[in-house]
């Protein structure tokens, strides 16, 4: 499995975690449908359980992406947007969905690196966090 399948199953792991429970009483036939097809979709497959620890380390790292990438990686993982309502909802040319999420998972995939990394410092050093270590070092 190359790199970028392996932190794509860490985002899908990611993506279960902060998904939204999807418990509603659809009042139309439509939505009705709609709603089954969606349970369907947003359904965990049998046996797989969350990471929680590594949902969470991804969820901080989360914060550290610019709006635009966080936008994408929601609407593509969280909610399962198809190809075309991604480029409607992010108007993006039809083609270059798929580029421009894939760009936003190494940039993602950066700052994951980035704040686990600093978190490895912390753990060594034995203090909590990266401000800490810079307040000690300055004393």
């Amino acid at each position: 499995m190359s790199e970028d399948q392996i932190f794509r199953t860490r985002i899908v792991n990611w993506a279960r975690y902060i998904r939204p429970s999807r418990t509603h009483s659809p009042t139309t036939m439509l939505s009705r449908y709609a709603s089954s097809w969606q349970e369907e979709r947003y359904r965990e497959m049998p046996g797989e359980k969350v990471d929680v620890d590594d949902a969470q380390l991804l969820e901080k790292s989360f914060t550290w992406l610019d709006a635009s990438d966080r936008k994408l990686l929601k609407d593509w993982y969280v909610n399962l947007y198809s190809i075309g309502k991604m480029s409607r909802v992010n108007h993006i040319f039809f083609r270059n969905v798929v580029l421009r999420v894939q760009a936003a998972e190494r940039r993602f995939r950066d700052a994951v690196e980035s704040v686990s990394a600093r978190f490895d410092n912390c753990q060594k050093t034995g203090f909590n966090s990266p401000q800490e270590n810079l307040n000690r070092g300055s004393v």
